[in-house]
């Protein structure tokens, strides 16, 4: 009895300890689009933050701020990294508004709770990838964030424009990330996920139709290697 009290208050410590560090490691400022820090041809500002700066591991999560009531930037938005810096893009290609700010919270590395999913042709199935991670799978509860990170120098992969959503696939026992409109998700895009620090309203999602157990396997050609293929569409930078 004891022992499992002692077993219990060391497990709820380190739990404790987590959560502690996990809330230190975010960080958050906020952006103001200007002529200064305008960058893609206009369709998004840069970051000018010593942490962020030359750190392509960073994990972050980016909300339009109202300026004065108004939210001068209405468009989908990612974080994209040019290879030097992080920005806040328009996915759409619109103008990003002179004065549109943005709230922006961020770690500096990926951790247990914190990563980057990247879609790859191992966790691609039937236009849709699917997230193994031991946080999320077999947790249909799960709540967490998820972003579009976009770093095309880093690791190939373009924007991707379209909606899109995270599910929980019951048969696969895991969450998958696909687009509203149908069209399969494209290798190399990548999306940032932050497990607890959100309610995201995740919708479970019945299984595909004539589908088996989806179990990740070995990789049996040269994927693992950073190349990817090339695919058309907007081109940032």
């Amino acid at each position: 009895m004891q022992q499992e009290f002692v077993y219990k208050t060391t497990a709820l410590f380190a739990f404790i300890s987590l959560v502690a560090l996990s809330s230190i490691a975010q960080k958050k400022f906020t952006v103001t689009s200007s002529k200064a820090n305008n960058y893609c041809k206009g369709t998004c500002a840069l970051f000018d933050n010593p942490e962020l700066n030359a750190n392509s591991t960073a994990i972050i999560f980016i909300t339009t701020a109202e300026v004065n009531g108004i939210n001068l930037d209405p468009y989908p938005i990612c974080a994209y990294y040019n290879g030097k810096q992080w920005s806040v893009l328009n996915t759409d290609n619109s103008t990003m508004p002179v004065g549109s700010q943005f709230n922006v919270q961020y770690y500096t590395a990926a951790d247990g709770k914190d990563f980057v999913h990247i879609v790859t042709k191992e966790n691609l199935v039937k236009n849709i990838s699917y997230i193994d991670h031991a946080g999320l799978n077999g947790n249909p509860e799960a709540k967490f964030r998820f972003f579009q990170n976009l770093a095309p120098n880093i690791r190939g992969g373009l924007v991707n424009a379209a909606e899109t959503k995270i599910k929980y696939d019951e048969s696969a026992g895991k969450w998958f990330v696909s687009n509203n409109n149908g069209k399969s998700m494209e290798i190399a895009t990548g999306y940032n996920i932050a497990i607890g620090s959100e309610v995201n309203n995740n919708t479970i999602a019945p299984p595909p139709v004539n589908s088996s157990l989806f179990i990740p396997g070995a990789k049996v050609d040269n994927s693992g290697q950073r190349v990817f293929i090339t695919v058309t569409g907007k081109i940032q930078g």
